[in-house]
C-alpha cells in the first residue's frame, strides 16, 4: 500500500481501497510504499468499518474461534479470524485488530 498519513510511531496506508493503520517498524513518510504485516489471528472479520473487502473461500472452527481463508479483489490470500462461521462465497470486511499490524518499507520506498 501507500502511506497516506503518519502520526508518532503509527502510519496509515491505503491498500485495496481500504485505509489501515499500523505501527511503523522503520521510518515512513507520506507517499512511501509500505507493506502491512499482521498475524492471521489478528486479522478479524468486522461487520462495519473500514477494512479489506474479501470473499470467503473456506472456514473452520479451531477451538476458540473460526479461522478462514479469503481472497481479496486482486487475488491475494488473506487468512483471518471470525467470531462466527461465514459461508463460502460470502463477502467479508477484514481489519487488523487495534495495535496488531506492523508496517515496513515496501519495494521502491
Amino acid at each position: 500500500g501507500r502511506v497516506t498519513g503518519v502520526s508518532g510511531d503509527e502510519a496509515r496506508i491505503e491498500v485495496a481501497g481500504a485505509q489501515l493503520t499500523g505501527t511503523m517498524r522503520e521510518p515512513l513518510a507520506v507517499g512511501d510504499l509500505a507493506v502491512l504485516s499482521v498475524r492471521p489471528e489478528d486479522l478479524v472479520a468486522v461487520e462495519d468499518g473500514n477494512g479489506l473487502p474479501a470473499t470467503v473461500v473456506n472456514m473452520e472452527y479451531r477451538g476458540r474461534a473460526f479461522f478462514g481463508l479469503a481472497k481479496s479483489a486482486d487475488g491475494s490470500d488473506l487468512y483471518f479470524r471470525a467470531e462466527q462461521a461465514l459461508p463460502r462465497g460470502a463477502s467479508a470486511t477484514l481489519q487488523p485488530a487495534q495495535g496488531r499490524a506492523l508496517l515496513f518499507k515496501g519495494k521502491g520506498a
